[in-house]
């Protein structure tokens, strides 16, 4: 406990409490961020252990201005990791959650157009625009069905009309 308090003089007396705001500093830690005082007084904390933890010679003040602006400074950035890595799992929880609900929307709105299309449609045209939603190519479409690609177009260009394509999105 004396030692503390004798740790805790060394850093209020002189400039010693530069060392964590340079610390802070050098962290690109700025006095307007919402964490900077919280952190100013991890850094006294911090300052405080290493000054306890110093093994070398008492009377070496400038080696243990350095063996605790080193202390310092990698307590507050192990902080600033923990902080980053827990933030980092709440992110991308959240972000799975809302692709997860997007992309049901956007399969939900998908299928309701593509069955509103199909309804209009025969069967050999059904199963072309069937083929074309899974990705297939045209050529892979037309020897599925046995016809030829040309007639596929015919196909598209009949499809277009009867859907009214142009106007789709129009109320």
């Amino acid at each position: 406990m004396k030692n503390k308090q004798t740790a805790f003089q060394f850093l209020m007396e002189g400039d010693h409490e530069i060392i964590v705001f340079g610390v802070l500093k050098r962290l690109g830690i700025r006095p307007f961020c919402d964490q900077y005082q919280d952190l100013v007084s991890e850094g006294r904390l911090s300052f405080v252990e290493a000054y306890d933890r110093y093994p070398g010679d008492c009377n070496d003040e400038e080696s243990r201005l350095n063996f605790i602006y080193q202390g310092v400074y990698w307590h507050i950035l192990d902080i600033l990791r923990r902080e980053r890595r827990q933030n980092s799992h709440l992110d991308v929880e959240t972000s799975e959650d809302v692709d997860v609900i997007a992309t049901n929307d956007e399969e939900i709105e998908s299928r309701v157009v593509l069955e509103g299309i199909l309804a209009q449609l025969d069967d050999r045209e059904c199963q072309m625009v069937s083929g074309l939603y899974n990705g297939q190519s045209m050529t892979a479409i037309a020897s599925e069905l046995h016809v030829s690609r040309k007639t596929l177009y015919q196909w598209r260009k009949r499809i277009i009309k009867k859907i009214d394509w142009g106007n789709t999105f129009a109320s």
